[in-house]
């Protein structure tokens, strides 16, 4: 990072000549998919075979990542059929393909979910355990009975990614003799299935990691998502915690297509030194933390139709550079959630659209609205107006300044909803405050 001195005659020489518009909306981007190791999956395929082709798949899950892990570099799985994945008799641990395997069912131009035979879906006796990243693709989960609990994907610290074209589906009926039944009347969209970020189960002695994993699932019914090591006992349907201090931070992110019916549970004793965020599309999801953590300074909901930012300028703020962005807020929809503060939020910007409130990246809040005994009434308001009007101000100091000149800030306009006690995030702008004052 470049070092870049700010003079006071400049800064007061661009507040003197012009109001400068510095925030700019965020763009949706998405990436090439340039896997070059492909293994096709088909329930009848063989082991023996390599999978490198549609005419000789293998059979298992479990081969195709060991065929993968010879590579190094992660790849793709062709799911080509109905995969009932009981041929291993318990949960499935996969060999590490040292990069992010796409499991999907669609390829080369190819989408076997419309194979009239035999559609591709991925019907669950037992759960997985994964070594490395994984991405859902248009994958359909059928989870069959079983006396044992519900099935479970255990991520060993690793990502998900559950892309929006997948879905979560339960079936109560006798198992036919082919073992993964058709998407029929018999099979319910239900949220049955479990994420475990962490291990299944750990030796006492083995050293803690350091986390840095993201969960995105766009779509799909889930039941629960716990975070840190865990595993079931089927006797008593409870989570049991191994002994194990791993510290780092998860974030995931739930979209608008995605449920999860229970609960997200960061509050186990294990996950003291992980700090967990959350982004939700709504906020039908509770999420538990251990007793002392704010919902607010942890989950994220991000809306539409609250807040509009209108300008923004440069000016300067008892001596330093200061940033002022213009916003309003829908009253009607502040008073519906019994909002107990809104604002503006300043943080680092990492270049994706996740806007999660980090500890490590905050600047801080710049309140319009607080209840706290020594808050803030930063907003203009007429009886009857269907907006407040309010601005955040981030003021650079000496330190921010040698530091972060050159860096992008993100600011987005907040509330706290009274009810939940989560923040509802409305659209961001960001900033270079170093581009504004060359």
């Amino acid at each position: 990072m470049k070092n870049k001195r700010l003079t006071l005659v400049l800064i007061l020489t661009l507040i003197a000549t012009a109001i400068i518009p510095i925030c700019t909306r965020i763009g949706n981007t998405r990436a090439a998919d340039t896997d070059e190791h492909v293994v096709y999956w088909s329930m009848s395929g063989s082991d023996s075979n390599n999978g490198t082709t549609p005419s000789k798949p293998v059979k298992t899950l479990k081969k195709a990542f060991t065929i993968l892990a010879d590579y190094k570099s992660g790849g793709t799985v062709v799911v080509m059929d109905g995969i009932y994945n009981k041929t291993d008799g318990s949960l499935t641990s996969l060999e590490d393909a040292g990069g992010t395997v796409t499991i999907t069912s669609s390829y080369g131009g190819v989408d076997y979910r419309e194979n009239a035979s035999d559609p591709a879906r991925l019907c669950l006796h037992y759960g997985y355990s994964f070594n490395n990243d994984v991405v859902f693709d248009g994958i359909d989960f059928i989870q069959l009975p079983d006396s044992a609990t519900d099935r479970v994907l255990y991520l060993n610290h690793n990502d998900l990614t559950i892309n929006s074209n997948c879905g979560v589906y339960s079936y109560s009926g006798k198992i036919p003799s082919g073992g993964c039944p058709a998407k029929s009347s018999a099979v319910t969209y239900d949220a049955t299935m479990i994420i475990s970020t962490g291990y299944k189960a750990t030796t006492l002695g083995t050293l803690p990691e350091t986390i840095d994993q993201k969960i995105d699932i766009q779509s799909g019914a889930f039941k629960r998502i716990y975070v840190g090591n865990k595993y079931y006992v089927a006797t008593s349907d409870q989570a049991i915690s191994d002994t194990r201090l791993d510290s780092g931070t998860v974030r995931i992110t739930i979209g608008a297509n995605a449920t999860v019916s229970e609960f997200i549970d960061a509050t186990q004793d294990i996950t003291t030194n992980i700090n967990t965020y959350v982004e939700l599309a709504n906020t039908a999801v509770n999420v538990n933390f251990n007793d002392g953590i704010a919902a607010k300074d942890r989950v994220t909901i991000r809306k539409t139709g609250i807040f509009e930012i209108n300008d923004s300028t440069l000016k300067m703020h008892d001596g330093f550079p200061a940033v002022l962005i213009h916003a309003a807020a829908d009253v009607a929809s502040i008073d519906g959630m019994n909002a107990s503060e809104f604002g503006m939020i300043f943080t680092l910007y990492d270049g994706t659209e996740s806007f999660f409130i980090t500890d490590d990246v905050k600047f801080g809040k710049s309140y319009a609205y607080t209840s706290e005994e020594n808050g803030y009434r930063n907003y203009n308001y007429t009886e009857g107006d269907e907006n407040a009007t309010f601005s955040g101000l981030l003021v650079y100091n000496i330190a921010e300044l040698a530091e972060h000149a050159d860096s992008v800030i993100i600011a987005y306009p907040y509330a706290v909803d009274g009810t939940t006690g989560y923040t509802v995030t409305g659209t961001p702008c960001i900033f270079n405050l170093s581009d504004v004052c060359e």
